[in-house]
């Protein structure tokens, strides 16, 4: 394990609370549950989104079932990987101390997340750019943060399967998405490269670019999610305006530490992200906002996610 690895994992084991306490048979259903939701998710990402074959796919994907010391060593290892690409030494071993609480803090909040680039995204090279060739599912893996889980759904009294599948949905989203769009990975490292490495006064664009791909996955992830059946999630609404109340409801110190650490530009890929899709697929349907998956050209810029119309007119959509 590297320096981030090793010291995010320790600073989130011993000064972070590790998540409620709950009886050894509440703990063993929270991870059933999960792992079960987890086989399910797939049909419905696919459903919703008519990417069949490539949920088909996502069916294959690693599950793992964390708590927060092992999603903070986890991530750190690809912020390690991350950090080598800079070919930086001295930036290295302080990105690798700095990321640490950074880690920390996210490990108190993140319900899950797809790793598409796993700790040897160091070795990719982006240089040689094979939009055809098939992600390595072998090689990513999703991470349930149990701790997390279990503590959104004994704050609001919601539907411990329900509460699975949702979040099980929006990580099986991720997935699908970088399975349906094979350039993707290396298209999102050479903008993140850029932003690492660049000495450009146009770094400012750079950045957008990256702000803009995240906002395109974490954006649909969440319609997909909040899209998914009552028949299969009865207390789907419940999830969601509870969600949206913890957000609201955060402490001071919980607002300072979102905005020092930039979360609070997260939520805001959520919801540009996912206005987005919601006016592309209302105006002219799923298969339409499907072509976003194509090529990088077919990426939204940051005037059409203000207006949602130019990127039809662009891609020469028709409106239904």
């Amino acid at each position: 394990m590297t320096l981030s690895a090793n010291v995010a994992e320790k600073f989130t084991k011993y000064l972070v609370h590790p998540g409620p306490e709950v009886a050894a048979y509440e703990a063993a259903a929270t991870v059933s549950d999960l792992r079960e939701q987890a086989v399910r998710a797939p049909h419905y990402v696919g459903e919703i989104t008519g990417l069949t074959a490539a949920a088909e796919q996502a069916k294959q994907v690693p599950v793992f079932v964390v708590d927060r010391a092992r999603w903070a060593g986890e991530v750190g290892k690809f912020v390690d990987a991350m950090l080598r690409r800079t070919q930086d030494a001295r930036f290295g071993l302080i990105g690798g101390i700095a990321s640490a609480p950074m880690l920390a803090f996210a490990a108190t909040k993140v319900l899950g997340q797809f790793d598409s680039f796993g700790a040897n995204v160091d070795t990719i090279d982006t240089n040689l750019f094979d939009d055809t060739a098939a992600v390595d599912i072998t090689k990513t893996k999703l991470m349930l943060v149990a701790p997390n889980i279990a503590r959104f759904r004994a704050s609001y009294n919601l539907d411990q399967r329900d509460v699975a599948l949702w979040v099980c949905v929006h990580e099986m989203t991720h997935a699908v998405q970088f399975i349906q769009a094979p350039w993707l990975e290396k298209y999102l490292l050479q903008q993140v490269d850029l932003v690492f490495q660049s000495d450009e006064p146009d770094l400012g664009s750079a950045t957008a670019q990256v702000q803009n791909v995240m906002s395109v996955l974490e954006g649909h992830a969440q319609y997909v999610m909040n899209t998914v059946p009552l028949q299969a999630m009865p207390s789907r609404n419940a999830i969601i305006r509870s969600l949206a109340k913890k957000r609201e409801n955060t402490s001071l110190i919980q607002s300072f530490l979102t905005k020092l650490f930039g979360f609070n530009h997260k939520a805001e890929q959520y919801r540009r992200g996912e206005d987005f899709v919601n006016y592309v697929v209302e105006h002219a349907g799923m298969e339409a906002f499907n072509r976003v998956w194509d090529a990088p050209e077919n990426l939204p810029s940051s005037a059409e996610f203000a207006d949602p119309s130019l990127w039809l007119a662009r891609l020469e959509i028709e409106v239904g």
